[in-house]
């Protein structure tokens, strides 16, 4: 079973890995953002810079769920470039 508290913490890391994806790479502020996000909000590193998800799931679940996280995989990477941009 999950708890109500874990459903939000799932929610919460999709959020984060979806805003980092919209954050631009192109500058130095948008890669330090997206950096930070990434380091902060969704995994650790560890002293041997090996990141750690701070979440993990099932086992049926968790593959795709951590390429998410990692910026492997996720909503951005299915759109054509073009449907990328907000706004």
């Amino acid at each position: 079973a999950v708890s109500d508290g874990q459903q939000r913490l799932i929610t919460l890391c999709l959020l984060f890995a979806a805003l980092r994806d919209t954050i631009p790479q192109d500058s130095k502020e948008g890669s330090g953002l997206r950096d930070w996000c990434q380091k902060a909000l969704l995994v650790k590193v560890m002293l041997n810079d090996d990141p750690i998800p701070r979440v993990t799931l099932r086992a049926k679940d968790n593959d795709l769920f951590q390429k998410i996280l990692a910026g492997e995989e996720g909503f951005e990477k299915k759109l054509p470039a073009t449907k990328r941009q907000i706004g």
